[in-house]
């Protein structure tokens, strides 16, 4: 089959990572259709059609972006015919607000999963790539590999988690081909900058140019594993076209960078690029520290090993593109 021809549903496709996938996949060719609320979890905010127009022409704003809950099963169930795959990354997306709103991550999360899913399976589609996120291992320090048993200390995290399970009864009940990938901190161009939970690069990036403090959370000795969005696509297009593989198909994987960076050492990277570019030197205050990992670290050999992958995107050279 030609990727003309081959529909691809992104659910979530107007999101972060969503965008940057989609416009990827119709790049290459491919038929996309989004599933996707538009409405941006950090903020509560419709997303504009001015980050649409970014990425998308008008007429597939129009024709190709579907504005459905996934909770509506009825309703997207139509969309999925004739589906070649589903990218499937509509989700309740912030640990933090899921201890506030458990209910709704876990609906979400799980009962989205399940109707995705089910449309899928009820269309014949048989070959979906679900999102996880590296926060199953929960909050004890180390190198994160697939081996170890999950940990979630949250309801995102559990609903996560419960995510690749039917992922994988899926495969063993119906003979479905999906593989379950676990993003470590995703960055890149557009990424969230706002609310006292949005990712740090973004945060601190926004915080310098509108001449903020740049605010880290504790000592700033906490470590994390920043995959840059270039990257999970090159990943998520990769895995697109070797799902039937034996090799992946009922598999977890981390996609990760596998780089260790202290958030302080962050913070001070992006703010010596900023003052190269010109930008006012940024003071760095220190914050109330918040219940988090101190460390987190993941260990990406086994998605190399399976696919032609590698992170290319380095923290300096990204962060230098976003200035």
């Amino acid at each position: 089959m030609k990727k003309e021809t081959e529909k691809i549903i992104v659910t979530g496709g107007a999101g972060f990572i969503g965008r940057h996938i989609s416009k990827a996949l119709l790049d290459k060719g491919y038929d996309v259709h989004i599933i996707d609320i538009l409405v941006d979890e950090f903020t509560g905010e419709e997303v504009s059609n001015d980050i649409l127009k970014k990425y998308f022409s008008n007429d597939f704003i129009k024709n190709k972006i579907h504005k459905l809950n996934v909770l509506d099963y009825y309703n997207i169930l139509p969309i999925f015919k004739n589906a070649k795959a589903v990218i499937h990354l509509a989700a309740f997306i912030s640990s933090p607000n899921s201890v506030n709103e458990p209910k709704k991550a876990f609906e979400t999360n799980i009962q989205g999963t399940i109707n995705v899913l089910e449309a899928a399976r009820n269309n014949d589609c048989q070959n979906i790539i679900i999102t996880s996120s590296a926060a199953v291992y929960g909050n004890a320090d180390g190198i994160k590999h697939e081996s170890h048993t999950p940990a979630p200390e949250n309801p995102y995290a559990l609903s996560k988690h419960i995510k690749e399970q039917l992922g994988n009864l899926y495969v063993e009940l119906y003979g479905m081909n999906i593989t379950s990938i676990r993003y470590s901190n995703v960055w890149g161009p557009d990424q969230h900058d706002t609310g006292s939970y949005a990712p740090a690069i973004g945060r601190f990036i926004k915080q310098i140019k509108d001449k903020q403090p740049v605010t880290i959370c504790g000592d700033g000795e906490q470590t994390r594993d920043f995959i840059h969005v270039y990257d999970v696509v090159s990943l998520n297009l990769q895995l697109l076209e070797n799902l039937e593989k034996d090799e992946l198909r009922g598999k977890v994987f981390n996609v990760c960078a596998g780089v260790e960076s202290k958030i302080l050492d962050l913070a001070h990277l992006i703010k010596n690029i900023a003052t190269e570019k010109n930008y006012d030197e940024a003071t760095i205050i220190h914050i109330e520290p918040r219940k988090e990992p101190k460390r987190f670290v993941g260990d990406n050999s086994k998605v190399k090993s399976k696919l032609d992958w590698e992170p290319k995107m380095s923290l300096e050279k990204g962060i230098r593109e976003l200035f």
